[in-house]
């Protein structure tokens, strides 16, 4: 991975322009953060390990949120989903709270950032999206106590001080998304290296990822804009209906 890549690679994950909100009114995702697309992922409650993935974009015309496609099948973290660092306000949440390895996947609302592989850009595209290719000295660390904690690095510019890290030249990430999480300033022990990717089956919960089969993955891909800074919505069905109100959810 050279540099330029790695870089921003890195940035993707970490830094955004901070927007700081409040539950007390109703929250308009475009005003708010420009957000014209929409990953909403749906579980049935807290412990289920599948879910359905939905796209949705803003009509500018009738400002309105339109479903693009049908929804689709994906798995979540073996162990449900959790409420985490996101968007959203977790201290106004009622239900578990992401932890680091307690294979729960996220819930809330997240920023996606870029999209990476370790095949080449072609094999994937067309995308509209930035995209990085990985090799076999590229990590993500999920080792609380190192300073690179929820970071992704290689070893060709880093030297190793963690000691757990997933390689990311693994088949689950022949390529996938970054989940912009816990950040910007990264929290020890509130979970880490959070991507969407390709499942093990749809019966195979993830450490705490959202993953689906290579052909959906790839139409997500495919569909993603970063030009409409594109947010994950993901929780239990139980909870979306509490907060489409809050958030002008579809």
């Amino acid at each position: 991975m050279t540099t330029t890549c790695l870089r921003a690679l890195f940035n993707s994950l970490f830094f955004m322009i901070g927007v700081s909100i409040t539950l007390a009114q109703p929250i308009n995702l475009t005003e708010q953060f420009g957000t014209r697309q929409l990953v909403i992922v749906k579980t049935t409650d807290f412990t289920s390990v599948q879910g359905q993935l939905s796209l949705y974009e803003k009509d500018v015309s009738t400002n309105r949120w339109q479903q693009k496609g049908s929804s689709f099948p994906i798995t979540v973290g073996r162990n449900g989903v959790a409420w985490g660092a996101g968007l959203h306000k977790p201290a106004n949440t009622e239900g578990p709270r992401k932890r680091e390895g307690d294979g729960k996947s996220p819930a809330g609302i997240f920023r996606i950032g870029m999209a990476f592989g370790s095949r080449q850009a072609t094999d994937v595209g067309p995308l509209r999206v930035p995209y990085c290719q990985t090799n076999n000295n590229t990590f993500c660390v999920d080792d609380p106590a190192s300073k690179h904690y929820n970071r992704i690095v290689s070893t060709d510019t880093v030297r190793a001080n963690w000691t757990s890290a997933e390689r990311m030249l693994i088949p689950d990430y022949d390529y996938g998304l970054v989940v912009e999480y816990n950040y910007p300033k990264a929290l020890p022990n509130d979970g880490s290296c959070i991507f969407i990717h390709l499942w093990r089956g749809r019966q195979i919960g993830t450490a705490g990822c959202t993953a689906m089969s290579e052909g959906n993955l790839l139409r997500l891909l495919r569909y993603l804009d970063a030009d409409k800074r594109p947010l994950l919505v993901q929780m239990p069905e139980r909870e979306y209906a509490r907060w489409k109100r809050i958030y002008g959810l579809p």
